[in-house]
Parts: structure tokens; sequence; C-alpha cells
């Protein structure tokens, strides 16, 4: 259950590498999805939309990432109260 006006992520690989920078992450990898889950406020109403800003990044242990490796992807997500 999400709070009203709130957005979770979760995850069958749970959280990712603990030990990087910025807090805990949901891990996703090839064939192992996640799952969003958004609430709208109390006071939405038909029309209002939202923007959410998702992230996709490569992490290891060391906090770096190879200079020539694709590790970095942004996707919006649209949230409309029809």
């Amino acid at each position: 259950m999400v709070a009203a006006g709130g957005v979770t992520v979760t995850s069958a690989l749970g959280v990712g590498n603990p030990e990087c920078a910025g807090g805990l992450r949901q891990a996703v990898n090839e064939c192992e999805g996640a799952t969003l889950y958004v609430s709208a406020p109390p006071g939405a109403s038909s029309g209002d939309f939202a923007l959410i800003s998702l992230h996709s990044i490569r992490e290891d242990n060391t906090r770096n990432q190879p200079l020539h490796e694709d590790f970095y992807h942004f996707i919006p997500v649209g949230i409309y109260v029809p």
C-alpha cells in the first residue's frame, strides 16, 4: 500500500548495492523487473498530472562506472488522473 500522494518502487531482487552513495535503491536486471506504485493525493482532480523521473544506473562496489560503458538511463513516467 502506498500513502496518499506517495510513490514506491519494489523489485524481486530487492535492494541493490547498499554500499553505493545516494541511499538504497531497488535492483533490477535482465528479465527481472520492478513495480512502480503510485497513489494520487486526496485533493487530486480529473485532469491533474505528474511526472516521475526514474533513473537506471549501473553500480559496483567501487562506486565507479567504466568509462566506455552504457551505465545510465533516464525514464520519464507520466501519471494522469482521468
